[in-house]
């Protein structure tokens, strides 16, 4: 049985630059999204944006 990622989600400040962003700039197709989440197909997977703020990023060893 192989393993594979359905869904990702990612979080934005602003969703409705967002939702533009991935629609417009990258030509991702906007699925139908009740309840305020769109999400767009990624062919068999899915991207979901989520309002809030991203995780920071941890540092990684050799950030100064």
């Amino acid at each position: 049985m192989s393993t594979r990622i359905a869904v990702k989600s990612l979080y934005a400040e602003n969703v409705s630059i967002a939702v533009l962003y991935y629609r417009d700039l990258l030509g991702l197709t906007l699925l139908p999204h009740p309840g305020g989440r769109p999400h767009y197909d990624l062919g068999g997977s899915y991207l979901a944006l989520l309002k809030g703020q991203p995780a920071p990023t941890p540092n990684q060893p050799n950030d100064v």
